[in-house]
């Protein structure tokens, strides 16, 4: 791509010297001596950022139109042509003191864009409470930062989750989650403008220190949580394979993180908290297996973004299972409430799930000794090969969504219980179904990694306040 611009840009500059000397009836390699100027200077008025960002070919027309207009008028008035760089260059000054945020002008065009992408190369300030709000004008309403948004760490003590380290963010626009480093680096409490969005189980927060591997012993301190990550020898049914005894979901979940770090930065306008940490699954005589992982957020976001890196480093090929099992609860959930996703086609795991097929979309209020029902999604990708899904409360007005690569995460499996008590809904993209390695082992579709590789996962987790907004991912 990088080469094919430059191509690009090669012919455009033989284009125009061709029509130069078509103009002049003549040439020389002088003529287009001190035009940089001016083409930088339409550029920029056309919203391009010289510190970086993606511009707009229509924006920088009207540039480039804009400056060939005040240049044509400079002249017809006379003005000498040292003072018209000396113009062209203020022009540039100014718009480029504007894109970097030191002047608090309106808007150029009206163009805005929520969560500060951007727009024709110039990015927003984070919007807040109704306003683009700079870190120069937000920081003269505020004392310190941690007043609208930030991560805070702490220490639970009490019962079961004693000793559980936990950061609670919020970003300033009524989203806050907990992220768990003790608890593999996973996000336990989520809400939104007061409304729970997670799900948590009657175990509460449990320590690691509680974990049993064995069977399905694994339930006892599956807290739920808006994330619980699953693997990454196992995923879903425990079971045997080749002679190894493999619990439920696996263990990467009870896997204590190292190398922990908080980040509350400024990158410009823009306000990041980001949360890293390292998870290691090894054991003498068998794998080396780490996971990286990186939340991030920013002032004004909805939206919550999951990096995850997994290396082998060990020295044999392993097999790798990964689910992100994200858990929704009341009151996003209930009888108002509805999953949505990218056009799909879906099938039930068993004979249960199968018969209620026909309404794997709708959710219903409590059942007494409600069984699980599990749904196997085969999502239809955008051009990009992304793919959504989530959960929207007509009532509330208010829905979450997951968005993620299909290369990356092939499956996209449906957990519904609506038992009394348990009553939660959770949409898990995999690397497989939740069937349990033997399964897949058979089936030759288990993945591995080999000695050395490193494999990426990328997960948005976002909320949003209007339905037609599924639309546009």
């Amino acid at each position: 791509m990088i080469v094919f611009s430059f191509v690009v840009a090669g012919f455009t500059a033989a284009l125009a010297s061709v029509l130069m000397a078509a103009r002049l009836n003549s040439g020389s390699p002088n003529y287009g001596v001190g035009m940089e100027l001016s083409a930088i200077a339409a550029s920029v008025i056309g919203g391009a950022s010289l510190s970086g960002g993606k511009a707009d070919v229509k924006a920088t027309l009207i540039g480039s139109l804009t400056i060939v207009v005040i240049q044509n008028g400079l002249n017809l008035h006379a003005v000498p042509a040292s003072l018209q760089s000396v113009i062209t260059g203020l022009l540039l000054f100014l718009q480029y003191s504007w894109i970097c945020g030191e002047l608090n002008w309106e808007v150029f065009l009206a163009c805005s864009h929520q969560n500060g992408h951007a727009c024709g190369g110039k990015k927003l300030m984070a919007k807040l409470y109704g306003r683009d709000l700079s870190k120069t004008e937000l920081m003269k309403r505020i004392g310190d930062i941690s007043q609208v948004a930030c991560a805070k760490e702490y220490m639970m003590t009490s019962g079961k989750a004693d000793g559980v380290r936990a950061i609670d963010v919020k970003t300033g626009t009524g989203l806050g989650f907990t992220v768990l480093p003790s608890r593999g680096m996973d996000i336990a409490y989520a809400d939104y403008k007061g409304r729970a969005i997670s799900f948590i189980s009657k175990t509460g927060i449990v320590s690691p220190n509680f974990y049993d591997p064995d069977g399905n012993e694994f339930l006892r301190s599956f807290y739920g949580g808006l994330l619980t990550t699953c693997g990454l020898g196992n995923i879903g049914r425990a079971c045997e394979d080749k002679g190894k005894k493999l619990g439920l979901h696996g263990r990467i979940s009870n896997i204590p993180a190292s190398d922990v770090g908080v980040y509350n930065e400024w990158e410009e306008d823009e306000f990041i908290i980001k949360i890293r940490g390292k998870m290691t699954e090894s054991i003498v005589y068998g794998e080396n297996l780490t996971l990286t992982r990186q939340i991030s957020t920013k002032l004004g976001s909805n939206v919550i973004l999951i990096e995850d890196k997994v290396e082998n480093c060990g020295y044999n090929d392993q097999p790798l299972m990964l689910l992100y099992h994200c858990n929704f609860g009341y009151p996003i959930v209930s009888e108002s409430s509805s999953l949505l996703s990218s056009e799909s086609s879906v099938v039930g795991r068993d004979e249960t799930a199968q018969s209620k097929v026909d309404n794997f979309d709708k959710i219903e209020g409590p059942i007494h000794d409600h069984p699980e029902t599990v749904f196997f999604h085969d999502l239809s990708p955008d051009d990009d090969n992304m793919v959504f899904a989530g959960i929207y409360n007509d009532e509330l007005n208010t829905g979450v969504y997951l968005k993620f690569n299909k290369d990356m995460l092939p499956y996209m499996n449906h957990w519904k219980q609506t038992g009394e008590g348990d009553y939660v809904v959770a949409l898990e993209p995999a690397t497989w179904y939740p069937n349990g390695r033997k399964e897949a082992r058979e089936r030759d579709e288990l993945m591995y990694i080999a000695p050395g590789e490193i494999k990426h996962f990328r997960l948005e987790i976002g909320v949003v306040d209007d339905k037609s907004l599924f639309g546009e991912l």
